[in-house]
């Protein structure tokens, strides 16, 4: 009988290695287990974290696929208003006006892309702070 983990041949009575203290299993399921190893596909755990990797990467550049392809979306997911947003609640001066924590209220205006990659936004997004209310 060999050993799964070194490969040195191991007497059919001990059950593990004592060379490097693997378990060993009944012959005739060792045997099943090495003819399924040889045909096996990736591990579902591989399959599970690729998926997982690829579904992030398509939720985070949703809205610039949806750009590129030429599709409008609403206002408030596009990216550059999502930047805006980011941009506001990071800005020291906007946060001492409105205070914590603000929410964004619907975007009004518009954003253009052409065929070049040449873009242009003209948009404003009403903030409402637990001090104050405003349009930054």
């Amino acid at each position: 009988m060999k050993c799964f983990g070194c490969h040195s041949d191991i007497p059919p009575s001990l059950r593990f290695c004592p060379h490097c203290g693997f378990r060993l299993l009944d012959p005739a399921y060792e045997a099943a287990s090495a003819e399924a190893a040889r045909g096996k596909a990736p591990s579902r755990r591989v399959l599970r974290h690729l998926l997982i990797a690829l579904g992030i990467v398509l939720l985070t550049s949703i809205p610039e696929i949806i750009h590129l392809l030429g599709l409008r979306l609403p206002l408030r997911t596009t990216p550059m208003v999502r930047e805006a947003v980011q941009r506001a609640q990071a800005n020291p001066a906007v946060i001492q006006m409105l205070g914590l924590p603000f929410q964004e209220g619907a975007p009004r205006g518009y954003t253009r892309r052409d065929d070049t990659g040449w873009g242009e936004a003209l948009f404003w997004i009403p903030l409402r702070g637990t001090k104050a209310e405003g349009v930054p």
